[in-house]
């Protein structure tokens, strides 16, 4: 140690003996300076203290019989010595050194420093480090050395893979658990084998293996049985088990099974079984969370209200307590999630209590009755919605309200009768979404079992849970059968009036009827069980029944629209208006009553009125002529003119966000031919611009500066008639125009090649100067933040929603420095000073047609809403990261910058550098391919050249940049679930050209972030080096995932992805399908817009699209076979699209520069 390191921890010398956290910052260092200065018998002395504490308490691991431990607590599986904490510290900090020091690059210091550390840090075993980690429950950091084994001994890892599949399970990672099993060759150990299906909810399988292993089980063996009983809400077979081992083997721990019997008594309500067991001697202490519940109810019982909130406000406290120390790691909302939801649940059992007090006070009074407790069951149900929707967390916070409300109707069921009935009716709904939950979940067993428990209750609703559930265990004629029996007894006769008293208005049972109608519907749809013309009756049922139902006449608007795409010929002339003029009309009327479905309902409106419109003005140029037998040009005009009729009340009467929606595919039609379509569109975009400025006119700039003269014509009359509506409306559009031009100007400025840093103001003085003058509008920064339409939350409806909440900040400056990229096309880094006093990064990217990705930006904003609806994805967080796309005309554009982004190619190659690897320009010409070579010599020459001299090392970056434990494997887990995604996302419309400068990560959270999507529809098969793959996948990819690879998360996540996709069918070919028509996408690469006429329909989009509805159908084209026509399963088409994406066939053929070999 030098000389003034020496002085600075001898000063502090007293803090470090008297104050622990002050010596945990300077303890790391002193290792380090000890390890470096010191001898090797120093050297050996630290590491004897280090092995020797972990040897402690790893030996002290609770692996000896359960019954040959002394009573009294057994040692906690989770619980870490603060020896141990500090050696795991210590290390952290080393590894973290070492790591430092090797990104530097071996000039940065000296390498005999390097080496002491590493021959150091080597000398510990990665296994034994590992299995110490998880049995003090850091399961992080268990993970993070077991990989490090596992890559220096790879021949180990099917020898270790109960301990791989603990951790995942331990780290509530389900997908993991798949994934280990799936690397088994030979059939799992029965510990291996039970963590799995216990995780992956398949408790009754776990429940027949636990009974086939010979009594007496090992405690934590029973405790899971137990634990599988309750959750099957089998709650007597729990009870029964635990009581049974209490009287059988007395030598167990007596502490641990008394514990057991609580939540079963719980359940069960027999509170005075539940009061003997907390009166005896060994429980009188214990204050785990089921014994202070259980105190809690008891007090409730008696009526002591003090001492019932004194109880649970203990019992927050020491959640909260739980929740602080959890919040000091990384991770901390995963780690600390059991917590909060502990506290939500303490918050309902006080709403319990304060209920009954309320009901108490005027036990005769049905109104107040009847006002507290509706009143209670809508805040739960509105609480339930906003807790984290996995089926465990759920299902705690359903299993204690039952509890709650059970004990509710024991005190109050003499006291205040006329509460019963609706004490009843939460409890049954309460069964029925547990229900809902299983089946969702994919847990029928569970799912049944949990409506037999609400058979009990009878909740109107119940008969629709079980068609569900019939239907999903293909079960079809039970499912229908069960709907028209509901139905009947719902409304047994014309006047609707209910066979029985449900405590729900009359609303409510039409409302449940109309739901029952449209699964008849659309179960008869899926299967064609029934005519046609039947059919259609049945959906129109659904709508009768309950006419303001968003979902109905969406669906009802869908048969329509699939009914007149299957006319014949001889009668599609003829009944096709008037099929069109229902469709607008039941799909407008469905936006009147939400926006779930705005995605499928404007576009595809919309796209009617347009095509409807297109195909008359056709008829009356005499492009196109009306067949024999079909409908004349007037009837046509009169059926458009309803159309248009149709579409100016739904302007009126819809929030002009709606049509927003649709605003990208509205202005691509802004050159429609047919005059009251052209009128009508105008009026729809002066309304949308005179209420959203800003957000509209970001979106019409390209249009303002288009080289199409019809197009620029139009949108100047447009323009004309909002400054005539609006006096200041006039500077803003007219300052949007100056600020373009001035971007535009500034982008494509000529600058010398060797200049990377310039001046705005040499370059282009009138930009600072325009953005200073005090008369500049207020123009919002087009980022993302503040661009992204928020729809209404449906359960939180008004009239007044504002659909941009985030306060949009304006440009207030420039800053004068701005930076030359140095791709090929130098786009220029510009930063914005905004009026919040944040400055914000833009790209002026020249020489690029960035229509498309605006677009594409669009199309993702809409999967990932899909995807956060759906519960599998929601767990996974998947998602497609987004950035703000702005096109200033046809060959320009602004882009928000990501800051914190790496690139693929730029870590790889600073990786290889750093350790002598990779290869050089020179050296991958030396061995690259002629394209016409063989497909024997491309393999040869990328297996046995290129992988070998380009080894996988992406995985480091991960561990250099996120040093901890958890913050690693939350990246390195965003990085597996965005990447994910963006692939299958990517694949479906045929993203290509993902090179390594096209994919970047972020270096705060792990996530895969996509750019440059000019290359869709499958482009990159026509470039000259065909592309093969569907998405990038390579080596280094793969081994980021750590050693399952692709199996477990990425390939869950893939088929996760894949699923919601294919379940939006509708709605994703809704909004791609306006591309046919669109104007800012150029479908061939060769074609030479015409820019002096108007809408033009492209034929090849039609070959697109009908690619892009098969991959979403599971159609898969082979490159070496032909098409194969039988769709295939999600799982199927996934293993498919991973194999070709990984194989080395496909990849020896890319062209180099897309860097296979990477």
């Amino acid at each position: 140690m030098k000389v003034d390191e020496r002085s600075v921890v001898q000063v502090c010398l007293p803090s470090l003996h008297q104050d622990h956290n002050t010596l945990m910052v300077f303890l790391p260092h002193i290792l380090l300076h000890a390890l470096l200065d010191g001898s090797q018998a120093s050297h050996d002395d630290i590491f004897a203290e280090f092995t020797a504490v972990i040897d402690t308490y790893t030996n002290r691991e609770a692996s000896v019989p359960i019954a040959s431990l002394p009573s009294g607590t057994p040692i906690s599986s989770n619980t870490v010595s603060p020896e141990e904490k500090v050696v795991f510290v210590l290390l952290d900090f080393l590894d973290r050194w070492i790591r430092e020091w090797t990104w530097k690059g071996p000039k940065s210091a000296n390498e005999e420093e390097c080496r002491i550390i590493k021959s150091f840090l080597t000398r510990f075993c990665k296994l034994k480090l590992a299995r110490s980690n998880c049995r003090c429950g850091e399961y992080a950091r268990a993970l993070m050395y077991f990989e490090e084994y596992i890559s220096e001994h790879s021949d180990q890892l099917k020898n270790h893979l109960p301990l791989f599949t603990e951790l995942y399970a331990q780290l509530d990672e389900p997908d993991g658990v798949e994934g280990v099993t799936t690397i088994h060759d030979k059939e799992p150990p029965i510990e291996q084998k039970l963590l799995a299906l216990e995780v992956s909810g398949k408790l009754t399988d776990a429940i027949a293996h636990y009974e086939q292993i010979p009594a007496p089980l090992k405690l934590h063996h029973l405790q899971c049985l137990v634990q599988c009983y309750l959750d099957l809400e089998n709650v007597h077979a729990a009870l029964n088990y635990v009581r049974g081992y209490v009287h059988s083997y007395p030598t167990y721990n007596k502490n641990v099974l008394l514990e057991m019997q609580a939540e079963p008594l719980l359940r069960l309500g027999r509170y005075s079984d539940l009061d003997e067991l907390l009166k005896k001697p060994e429980m009188r202490c214990n204050h785990s969370w089921s014994l202070e519940v259980g105190r809690s109810l008891l007090y409730l019982q008696d009526g002591k209200m003090d001492e019932f909130n004194n109880i649970l406000n203990s019992l927050s406290i020491s959640q909260v307590d739980a929740l602080g120390a959890a919040s000091l790691k990384q991770g901390a909302y995963q780690h600390g999630y059991m917590y909060a939801a502990r506290l939500h649940t303490i918050t309902e059992l006080k709403q319990i209590g304060n209920m009954i007090k309320e009901l108490l006070l005027r036990p005769n009074d049905h109104k107040v009755c009847e006002s507290v407790l509706k009143k209670l069951m809508v805040e739960w149900e509105l609480r339930l919605k906003i807790v984290h929707q996995s089926r465990k967390i759920q299902e705690s916070i359903l299993s204690l309200r039952r509890v709650g409300i059970l004990q509710a109707k024991t005190i109050l069921r003499d006291r205040v009768p006329n509460s019963l009935n609706l004490l009843n009716s939460i409890l049954g709904e309460s069964w029925l979404r547990s229900a809902t939950i299983a089946r969702a979940s994919g847990v029928h067993q569970q799912a049944f079992t949990y409506t037999l428990k609400a058979d009990d209750y009878s909740p109107p609703r119940l008969f629709l849970e079980k068609a569900q559930l019939h239907w999903m265990r293909e079960e079809h004629q039970q499912a229908l059968s069960v709907l028209r029996k509901g139905v009947e007894r719902l409304i047994p006769d014309a006047i609707g009036t209910p066979s029985f008293s449900c405590g729900n208005n009359d609303l409510d049972i039409k409302k449940i009827s109309a739901e029952a109608k449209l699964l008849i519907a659309s179960y008869n749809d899926s299967v064609s069980n029934v005519d046609a013309h039947v059919n259609k009756q049945h959906y129109k049922d659904a709508v009768d029944n309950f006419n303001q139902w968003e979902k109905s006449l969406v669906c009802l608007a869908q048969y329509y629209d699939r009914l007149s795409q299957s006319l014949p010929d001889s009668e599609r002339e003829k009944e096709e208006g008037d099929m069109k003029v229902l469709m607008i009309n039941y799909f407008g009327r469905s936006l009147l009553y939400g926006s779930e479905y705005v995605y499928q309902s404007m576009p595809r409106m919309l796209s009617i009125w347009f095509d409807y419109g297109t195909g008359v003005s056709n008829l009356a140029s005499g492009i196109t002529v009306s067949k024999s037998g079909g409908i004349g040009k007037m009837e046509r005009e009169n059926t458009l003119t309803q159309m248009t009729n149709l579409i100016d009340t739904f302007l009126e009467r819809l929030p002009s966000y709606i049509f927003l929606t649709a605003f990208s595919q509205i202005v691509s039609r802004i050159c429609h031919p047919q005059k009251q379509v052209s009128i009508e569109l105008r009026n729809i975009i002066v309304k949308l611009v005179l209420q959203y400025p800003q957000q509209t006119l970001w979106m019409l700039i390209s249009m303002i500066k288009s080289r199409c003269a019809i197009r620029l014509k139009r949108c100047t009359e447009i323009l004309k008639e909002v400054r005539s509506k609006s006096s200041n409306m006039g500077r803003l559009i007219g300052d949007f125009t100056k600020l373009a031009e001035k971007l535009i100007e500034l982008c494509n400025k000529e600058i010398p090649d060797n200049i990377r840093v310039a001046s705005v103001g040499s370059v282009l003085q009138s930009l600072p100067r325009m953005l200073s003058n005090s008369d500049f509008s207020e123009i919002m920064i087009p980022t993302q933040k503040f661009r992204k339409l928020i729809l209404p939350n449906p359960d939180f409806q008004s009239s007044q929603h504002n659909p941009f909440p985030n306060r949009y900040v304006h440009i207030v400056g420039i800053e004068d420095k701005f930076t030359i990229l140095e791709s090929m096309q130098h786009p220029r880094k510009i930063t914005f000073r905004g009026s919040d006093g944040n400055k914000y990064t833009q790209l002026l990217k020249p020489k690029d047609d960035l229509r498309k990705d605006f677009r594409l930006m669009e199309f993702n904003d809409v999967v990932n809403q899909m995807l956060s609806r759906d519960p599998d994805c929601r767990q996974r967080r998947l998602h497609i990261r987004l950035y703000s796309v702005v096109p200033l005309n046809e060959e320009c554009g602004i882009l928000e910058w990501i800051h914190n982004l790496v690139g693929l190619r730029p870590v790889l190659q600073d990786l290889y550098k750093q350790r002598g690897l990779g290869m050089s320009g020179r050296d991958i010409k030396n061995v690259i391919c002629n394209q016409n070579d063989s497909l024997a010599k491309k393999r040869d020459v990328f297996t046995k050249c290129l992988l070998p001299r380009n080894p996988p090392i992406f995985k480091e970056w991960f561990r250099k940049t996120f040093p901890d434990a958890q913050s690693w494997l939350t990246a390195r887990t965003a990085y597996i679930h965005t990447t994910a995604a963006i692939s299958m996302v990517g694949y479906v419309l045929g993203l290509g050209d993902r090179h390594g400068e096209n994919i970047s990560f972020d270096s705060t959270c792990g996530d895969t972030v996509h750019v440059d999507f000019n290359c869709l529809f499958n482009k990159g098969e026509t470039f000259q080096w065909p592309e093969r793959v569907p998405f990038r996948l390579t080596h280094n990819m793969v081994a980021a995932m750590g050693p399952l690879g692709v199996e477990g998360m990425f390939r869950k996540s893939c088929a996760c992805t894949l699923t919601v996709l294919r379940a939006h069918t509708n709605t994703l070919m809704s909004i791609v399908a306006p591309f046919v028509y669109d104007p800012l996408v150029s479908w061939s690469r060769r074609a030479v817009p015409n820019m002096n006429v108007g809408e033009q329909p492209n034929l090849q989009a039609v070959e697109h699209l009908a690619n892009i509805e098969e991959r979403l159908k599971g159609i898969i084209k082979s490159k070496r076979k032909s098409t194969i026509s039988i769709p295939l399963s999600v799982d199927g088409q996934t293993n498919i699209l991973i194999q070709e994406a990984m194989s080395i066939d496909n990849l020896c053929q890319m062209y180099i520069g897309w860097g296979a070999y990477l």
